[in-house]
């Protein structure tokens, strides 16, 4: 199990572990954290494949988390995926510097699943 690729889930409180059922059937370890409680030192330690981010309404924070990520050596090159289902429009035009922006239907894992193994092979491809 240790040899799967880690995918940590940033949920909201309302919405946790809902798509780590999906990731651990396509073949993925997942662990979540609490949007709200996010320490991004304690991220890295982790050493996850990809971090997905689930956009809870409140863009001020996702785009907060985005930078934190971003900014920090250790989780700089670290995919980071930022997804929710109600995406507005203003929201989808703020830059999310590093971030893949995900729209999938909700309830609709399979999308995230996608984006995961396509991100997860791009990194395996650029390390080889």
């Amino acid at each position: 199990m240790t040899g799967q690729p880690l995918v940590l889930l940033i949920e909201p409180q309302v919405a946790r572990h809902r798509p780590a059922a999906a990731l651990e059937k396509a073949g993925f370890r997942s662990a979540s954290v609490d949007a709200g409680e996010v320490d991004v030192d304690r991220v890295a330690d982790q050493r996850p494949a990809v971090i997905a981010a689930e956009l809870d309404g409140s863009a001020v924070a996702t785009l907060e988390l985005a930078r934190r990520v971003r900014q920090n050596p250790q989780t700089r090159l670290i995919p980071l995926v930022i997804y929710g289902h109600d995406l507005r429009r203003s929201t989808s035009r703020m830059p999310l510097a590093g971030a893949l922006r995900l729209q999938p239907e909700p309830d609709d894992d399979a999308r995230l699943v996608a984006v995961v193994r396509g991100v997860v092979a791009a990194s395996h491809r650029d390390s080889d």
